[in-house]
């Protein structure tokens, strides 16, 4: 064990570990209390998984480029599915997810229109509460008040959770691969890498990128498990479905990366430029807002790179694709959440006031998630979050490689 690995183990009160635990426990029940309401980003998926193989032209019915722009079968099929009295003229979306998906989208049928979409609930819900428990794990026991700052943490970052529970959205495990790491701990954890990876990146596509990480660090076990398990799903998405849909996929998924500019959703570093900027059809602002996040992007690497250990290249990896991705919904953030909590994980002195930062950034999230929660968004602010986050991940990140430098060579660091 290296040096910068050596953390002192701090006794834990039970009962602030009972309390985060049930907090987490809340979090799970909310995935049923939440089922009565429509999950808007649950029911494209039954809706897909209904019209697969019966009418598999129809399952990427995004038009022009406008996720809310359906087709009459799609549209009347994810009406058909969501709650009785939906508003379904305002509320229905297109299903975006790669096809390798399908088959779960066929699979999650079997359990009716209620009970598919209640199953996407409960597994956003489990998904970030197993996220939050490996950050437990991770900081509890780093520094005296570590167990408190989680709990409150946890506590402010509940409005935040409700978003993806209560729409069955699959972002949460996006946060649950930052959380999870790279280091390769045991065999069992390099395989839970690999499957919550190959989840992200069959689910959102740019997790994908990550794969020069891997190389880079020759994970190839992670690797090799994550190539298997996509080219099953792959294979299996061919013999159910007709091959006709991957080519829907991709022109879909151009379409809509086309506009994204104009979503009032849209909280991605690009957008905010534009907007700032104060124009959406000038090629030169685009261009300058995608070399300034591209610019982003790489400082998040270079920083989150350099010297530091394997969990953090990987947490940094995620932020960057996060910055230069050109569609960011406020769900997403997560991702930084655990980036934040990976980085003050590599301290290898931690104190408090570093700790801190964790649950200041979750009372960050408190406002906005409110309105996010109730269909209402606030995209300049969700910019510049995104922004603040990648740029404390960045200062965290270069911190623990320097304190990591020192710790090796003896050397005294004034924190």
């Amino acid at each position: 064990m290296t040096a910068s690995r050596r953390f002192s183990r701090r006794p834990v009160p039970p009962i602030i570990r009972h309390a985060y635990v049930a907090i987490l426990a809340l979090w799970v029940v909310m995935s049923l209390l939440l089922s009565g309401r429509v999950a808007q980003d649950a029911v494209p998926y039954v809706a897909a998984g209904h019209l697969a193989r019966s009418q598999p032209a129809d399952v990427y019915a995004a038009r022009h480029g406008d996720l809310f722009d359906l087709p009459p079968s799609f549209a009347g099929e994810w009406c058909r599915i969501a709650p009785r009295g939906t508003d379904c003229a305002n509320l229905a979306v297109a299903f975006v997810a790669t096809p390798m998906v399908i088959p779960l989208a066929i699979a999650l049928t079997a359990f009716g229109n209620h009970g598919g979409t209640f199953l996407m609930q409960l597994g956003a819900a489990v998904l970030l509460a197993a996220g939050m428990w490996l950050l437990w794990v991770r900081l509890a026991h780093r520094s005296r008040g570590a167990p408190a700052m989680l709990l409150v943490s946890a506590v402010l970052l509940t409005p935040m959770a409700m978003g993806p529970i209560g729409l069955g959205q699959t972002s949460p495990i996006l946060f649950l691969s930052v959380c999870l790491g790279l280091r390769d701990r045991t065999r069992r954890r390099s395989i839970a890498t690999a499957v919550v990876w190959a989840a992200a990146s069959a689910l959102k596509v740019f997790p994908a990128a990550l794969t020069l990480v891997l190389l880079w660090r020759r994970r190839w076990r992670t690797l090799g498990i994550a190539a298997a398990i996509l080219a099953v799903l792959a294979l299996v998405t061919l013999v159910l479905v007709d091959p006709l849909v991957w080519g829907d996929f991709v022109r879909s998924t151009l379409e809509l990366n086309g506009h994204t500019t104009t979503n009032p959703y849209n909280g991605a570093v690009d957008a905010l430029v534009i907007r700032l900027l104060g124009s959406s059809d000038s090629t030169m602002v685009a261009v300058v807002a995608r070399i300034f996040t591209l610019v982003v992007g790489a400082a998040v690497c270079w920083f989150g790179m350099r010297h530091t250990d394997d969990d953090t290249r990987w947490a940094a990896g995620y932020v960057a694709l996060l910055v230069v991705t050109p569609l960011v919904w406020w769900h997403y953030t997560w991702v930084v959440i655990g980036a934040l909590a990976i980085a003050i994980d590599a301290q290898p002195r931690l104190n408090d006031r570093v700790m801190g930062v964790l649950p200041l950034a979750a009372a960050i999230t408190f406002a906005p998630s409110i309105p996010n929660a109730n269909g209402h968004s606030w995209p300049v602010v969700q910019g510049v979050l995104l922004l603040a986050g990648a740029a404390t991940f960045c200062v965290l990140a270069r911190r623990s490689a320097t304190v990591r430098s020192a710790v090796a060579t003896d050397q005294t660091v004034v924190l």
